[in-house]
Formats: structure tokens, sequence, C-alpha cells
């Protein structure tokens, strides 16, 4: 096979893609650079992450069900009675001399009171099942990440090939305003006819038609890259447009062994059959009893109360008390049975095997898939880099077809029309050449995504 940039050398040598070189600066965008700053921006890494957050915090709220609560407080209190009248009775009848009762207390008590579910085979359960969720959340994000580095390759590979069939497409123009130019002085001194001036006329249209939809489609396809990488187009710089090329081949059952290690979405998938499976034992076991834990403590309460009895025609009578306390505690162990609980946990019982169905369907799926994943991506590795042989060897014998065309063009023994065919071949080969590298490195970041390969 030819070196890497042999056939890019060529058009250049030609003057195929003259203007693209000269514009060329060293401030690029590579594709290194554009994976990071996809990672950094891409909408759905953040949202992949958003989730590994709701899962963690689920993950907590599991925890709530096992782990001992404990409250404080601080509690101030107080009753007054004021001028309460009444009778006093005597060996239990009520005489008539009429009685004034006055009555104040107040306190406080500091309280540490707590509840642990010691026994709760569902809570347990939702902790297990949380706890899968999250890891596989995890695994998930990594495999967002797989995919967003693929998807910006193969864009920035676009935009290459784009820029490229641009640049080639604006050196046919040229040839053929060139040709069209010679055809016409030819024709006016009659050394050709009509047609073959049609012909080349016919043939720069075609060329200027190619070249502005060129033009246009790397223009889009910069718009689409700006779009996966989160920026304004206005702000990215140019892509760099060399082609680093270095094909390799791969061995299909190792590459499917390497995958079904390494795929993070295959993991991820096995979390999530474990956690719903875990799901559904939870559920299962809320129909359980649960047994309680309930205790409380009491630091150093205080309280003090006063009471004045006013007898009529004689003096008041007042009583006073404090009462003061180191600790005061109490506690329970008790057996809770929800016989009836309104339906609800029928309906975690359904929402949990819908969950296991959905689970093990996408986990069958991944893993049934796989080894056809794996083959398709090889072939298409073989095809392209085999395409692109072929397109290297297509673009050296139009090159040797133009040459020929043109030498035989300036002895008279071939015409305007034959060396304008060649030039279109040429072209053509060109543009198959550049289509065919973008596929392979396309195809490579393929392979990368399948077989689970961290960036």
């Amino acid at each position: 096979m030819t070196s890497p940039n042999h056939a890019i050398t060529r058009l250049i040598s030609l003057g195929a893609l003259a203007a693209l070189a000269a514009t060329a600066s060293a401030d690029v965008l590579t594709v290194d650079d554009a994976v990071r700053i996809a990672l950094q921006n891409s909408p759905s890494l953040k949202n992949s992450g958003a989730n590994v957050l709701d899962a963690q915090g689920a993950l907590k709220q599991a925890y709530s069900g096992v782990l001992p609560h404990v409250n404080g407080s601080v509690t101030r209190f107080g009753q007054s009675v004021v001028n309460q009248s009444g009778g006093r009775n005597v060996g239990g009848v009520i005489t008539n001399t009429p009685i004034n009762y006055d009555f104040e207390s107040h306190g406080t008590n500091p309280t540490l009171s707590g509840t642990w579910n010691v026994l709760d085979l569902a809570a347990i359960g939702g902790v297990s099942a949380a706890k899968k969720t999250a890891r596989s959340s995890e695994l998930t994000l990594q495999s967002t990440r797989n995919d967003v580095v693929y998807g910006t390759k193969q864009q920035f590979y676009e935009v290459v090939k784009a820029v490229w069939l641009s640049a080639v497409s604006d050196s046919a123009l040229r040839l053929a305003r060139d040709n069209e130019r010679r055809v016409r002085a030819l024709f006016e001194v009659g050394s050709v006819s009509k047609s073959d001036l049609l012909v080349a006329q016919v043939a720069t249209g075609n060329a200027q038609l190619d070249s502005l939809t060129q033009s246009q489609n790397a223009i889009s396809q910069r718009v689409l890259l700006a779009e996966v990488l989160g920026i304004k187009e206005s702000e990215m710089p140019d892509v760099d447009r060399e082609f680093q090329m270095a094909p390799e081949s791969f061995d299909e059952s190792g590459l499917l062994t390497e995958a079904t290690k390494a795929r993070p979405d295959l993991h991820a998938a096995d979390a999530e059959l474990a956690a719903a499976r875990a799901s559904v034992g939870a559920a299962r076991w809320s129909y359980l009893p649960f047994v309680t834990l309930v205790g409380s403590m009491t630091f150093n309460p205080t309280s003090t109360s006063t009471s004045t009895a006013k007898l009529s025609g004689q003096p008041p009578n007042v009583n006073g008390t404090r009462n003061e306390t180191d600790r005061e505690s109490s506690g329970s162990v008790a057996l809770n049975w929800d016989l009836f609980d309104g339906l609800a946990r029928e309906g975690r019982n359904q929402s949990a095997n819908a969950r296991l169905i959905r689970a093990q369907e996408g986990r069958d799926a991944l893993y049934r898939n796989l080894q056809s994943e794996v083959h398709r991506v090889v072939l298409l590795h073989q095809a392209v880099v085999v395409g692109e042989e072929v397109a290297q060897r297509s673009l050296e014998s139009a090159q040797e077809s133009m040459k020929l065309n043109r030498e035989k063009y300036n002895v008279g023994s071939a015409t305007i029309l034959d060396l304008i065919n060649a030039q279109v071949s040429y072209q053509r080969a060109a543009a198959n050449l550049v289509s065919a590298r973008a596929a392979i490195k396309v195809a490579e970041a393929r392979i990368a995504q399948v077989r689970g390969q961290a960036y």
C-alpha cells in the first residue's frame, strides 16, 4: 500500500488542492480536541450524569429504611388558671363557702428520641436494588461517553471528507474552465466543431454545480460538528484535514471476547437486571411483618408550679412546687404487620415485575445481537480497507491515463474531449479516495465503540 498521504500529495502536485493547502494554518481542530470538547459539552452525557445523581439519591433514601432515625427537641411548656371559683367538698358535700383558685406552672424538657426498623426485609431489599441501580447508571454513563466519542469522530471525519471533496470539485471547476477556454479558442480558428465546444460548456456547468454543492455540504457538515461539540460554528477553528492512515486487521473472536468483558452497556444491562430482581424481592417482602425499636430520653427536665386558694373571709393559701430530674428514658419493641395498605403493595409488585420484564428483554437483546454486531463491524472495516486500496490504484491509473491523454493531445493524436474525460475520471478517483479514507477512520471509531474501548 502507498504511504498515508501519497494520493493527497499527488492531488496537490496537480493543483487540485492548492488553494486548500495555502490556507491551512497551525491553529486547527484535531479529532482528539473535538472529542474533549464534546465530552465537556455533550447534553446526552450531562443527562447521564444527572441520572447517576438521581440513582445515588435514591440509594440514600433507601438506606433511610434500614438506618435509625434520631430526633432532638427542646420543649418549653406553661399553664395558667386565673380566678377559678367553686365550693369546698367536705365529706362529699359541697359547702357554700366560695373558693377562688389561681394556678400557674411551666417547665423545660430537652428530649432525644429515635426509631429503628431493625428487621425490615422489604427495606433491606430496597437498599440492594438501589445499589444495583446506581451501579447500572454509572455504567450507562460510561456507555454514553463511548457513544459521544464515536459520534464526534464520525462527524469530524464527515467534515474532513466534505472539505477535501469541496477542494477536489473546485479544482475540477478550474480545469473545466481552462478546457472551455481552450476549446473556444480552437473553435474560433476552426480546429474543433461546435459540438466539442458545447460539450466543454456542459462540463463547465456540471463542474460549477458540483463545486457549489460540495461547498454547501462542507459548511453544513461544519455546522453539524459544531452542534455535536456544543459550540458556535463561528467559534470553531478549521479541522485538521490530514488522514493519519495506519489500518490494522482485527480478529473477530478476540474482538467478541473483548467486547463481552469491556462493554459498559452490557454490564449496565446486567446491573439493571439484578436491580430489577432485587426490586421484585423487596416488593414481595413487604407482605411480611417487621420489627421496630422506639426509644426516647429526656435530659434534666424541670417544672415549677404555684397555686393560690382564696377562701371567703380568710387569707390566701399559697403553695409552690419545683421538680427537677437528671434523666427520663423509655423504650419499646414493636412487631408491625401491614395487613392491608389500600393495594399499595400490589401496585409495587406489579411495577417491579414490569421492570424485571423490561430489564430481562433489554439485556437478552444486547447479548443476542452482540456477535452479529461484531461480525458486521469487522466486515465493514475489511470492506473499507479494501475499498481504499482499490481507490488508491484507481487514482494512480486515472493519473497515468490523464498523463497519456495530455501527451496524445499535445501531438494531435487525441481530441480535447479525450483529455476532458481523462481529467474528469481523475477527479472522480480522487474523490473516491477521500471518501474511502474517511470511511476507514469512521470504521475504526466504530470498532473502538463496539469493543467498549474508553477514550
